[in-house]
């Protein structure tokens, strides 16, 4: 396992949301323990990004928290898991692929199972046993180098003897039979964060709504559980992983539309959209809505379409990428591609903004896509100057609505540093540089160090001469009066 930073997925029900005493509200809404789990994460030094799909509670399906967050993870690109108010461990494990699929994580945070229980049941709880059974198959199935924590679950206000037999289970039979086979399957206890302290009797004032929803005493304390057992894995420190792409739902299949459907400023999608003149703007078309001159998308069954809005404000399709590292090099790659009805593509420019510091890709020039099939773009490096930035496509403003571009397949990845030196020997030109072993780099030339990095000519691949020492000739360089070269990955 190798990522830079950790993506971590929280997979649960209310209490991983971090639900109160809703739909009152009248107990603030801080995160739950996703919010303590970011602060001891953070303060450790580790890089890491929560990841996920789900938009509650804002989507408001139990009502709309009053308060505003103290420490609001929304702002900072960090309000991401898979946890949904009121599902059980059927609904996980009906959908844990699709999430693994989706967000790639490296480490998952799982509670579930108190919705299949009732609040005093003693009955043994074998439908939630062998559902939970199953979503840890699919997992160490489909990411068996994801590193997999289950909990034992926190109790109802009252006690309840099933929830206390689900816990053994899962203490005693669950993860032991999965770590016996080899598989990155651990356990942590949570109830015991709801009990008297020192004692085993349950503790009713640490909860939000008198049920099963803890107040901030407890999501304080489950954090720390969540934190040591994180820490107990012995993670190696994040390593360079030249294919992570650092950017969530690049491919916009988040929120799932309906079948060819032209959807302008969809909501829980993680970026952010324009509307302009009616039917005009920025959004996700799912399918081709358009029908013989639109686009099927070049991946998956969503695509983002950048119109010109029609009343001269700028369309922009936009959204803040996270876990980057000052002075680290990244570059862009998305495909794109323009309506071949109206009146053709819609010209964009690409940009990557900190706070009043703007950073023009490809040169500040435009991207003016075709009209018969998708394009491929990749960017020349930048240079991060915050650990978050926003990445902007927005287009000039126009007056007119019959532009259109769609951009798909978005991604940011990092650069391995390279440090090179080269000279003139013999007529031809020898580089030489260090880098990253089994990356698969390749050199490209062009006689104009302005250029967009894909209007570089491929001059081949380099010879390694050692783990981390590469050499590259080039015997056609005095051809030329001067000639630039870049390192790059393929």
């Amino acid at each position: 396992m190798a990522a830079n930073p950790y993506r971590i997925m929280v997979v649960g029900d209310s209490i991983s949301v971090g639900y109160t005493d809703n739909p009152s509200w009248a107990v603030a809404y801080q995160f739950g323990f996703r919010s303590g789990l970011y602060t001891r994460l953070t303060n450790s030094g580790t890089a890491f990004q929560f990841v996920g799909s789900s938009t509650e509670p804002w989507d408001g399906r139990f009502g709309v928290p009053k308060n505003t967050p103290s420490l609001d993870l929304r702002t900072i690109n960090q309000d991401h898991c898979e946890a949904y108010g009121g599902v059980g461990t059927a609904y996980i494990a009906a959908n844990i692929s699709s999430w693994l699929a989706l967000d790639s994580p490296d480490i998952i945070l799982l509670m579930a199972g108190i919705n299949d229980i009732g609040p005093g049941s003693t009955a043994e709880p074998t439908a939630a046993k062998q559902n939970l059974s199953n979503i840890v198959a699919t997992v160490v199935g489909r990411a068996p180098n994801a590193r997999l924590i289950v909990a034992q679950i926190t109790p109802y206000s009252s006690y309840t003897a099933a929830i206390t037999k689900y816990n053994a289970y899962i203490r005693d039979t669950l993860v032991p039979g999965f770590a016996a086979l080899g598989k990155h399957v651990t356990t942590v206890n949570q109830y015991t964060n709801l009990l008297v302290a020192g004692k085993t009797n349950i503790d009713a004032s640490l909860y939000a709504n008198g049920i099963n929803h803890p107040a901030a005493v407890g999501y304080g304390r489950m954090a720390q559980t969540w934190f040591a057992g994180i820490q107990a894995l012995s993670l190696p420190p994040p390593q360079f992983s030249p294919r992570t792409n650092l950017l969530l739902n690049g491919g916009f299949e988040t929120p799932l539309c309906g079948v060819n459907t032209h959807n302008i400023k969809p909501a829980g999608s993680g970026w952010t959209f324009t509307s302009g003149n009616a039917g005009a703007g920025s959004g996700i078309d799912r399918g081709d809505p358009y029908g013989s001159s639109g686009s099927w998308p070049i991946e998956g069954a969503q695509q983002a379409f950048l119109q010109s809005s029609g009343n001269s404000t700028t369309t922009r399709v936009a959204r803040v990428v996270s876990g980057l590292m000052v002075g680290q090099y990244y570059q862009l790659s998305f495909h794109s591609k323009g309506i071949s009805g109206f009146l053709g593509a819609n010209p964009f420019q690409v940009r990557m903004i900190d706070g009043a510091t703007v950073t023009p890709l490809f040169g500040g020039s435009d991207i003016v896509p075709a009209l018969t099939s998708y394009t491929p773009y990749l960017s020349e490096p930048f240079s991060a100057t915050s650990t978050a930035m926003t990445l902007e496509f927005a287009d000039h403003a126009l007056s007119t609505v019959q532009k259109v571009s769609w951009i798909d397949a978005v991604a940011i990845y990092a650069v391995p540093g390279v440090t090179a030196n080269g000279a003139m020997i013999a007529g031809q030109f020898l580089l030489q540089f260090s880098g990253i072993s089994n990356v698969g780099y390749s050199v490209v030339g062009s006689t104009d160090g302005s250029l967009s990095g894909l209007d570089w000519e491929l001059l081949g691949a380099p010879t390694p001469l050692s783990n981390s020492v590469f050499q590259f000739v080039d015997p056609q360089a005095s051809n030329y009066p001067q000639r630039f070269y870049r390192v790059r990955l393929p």
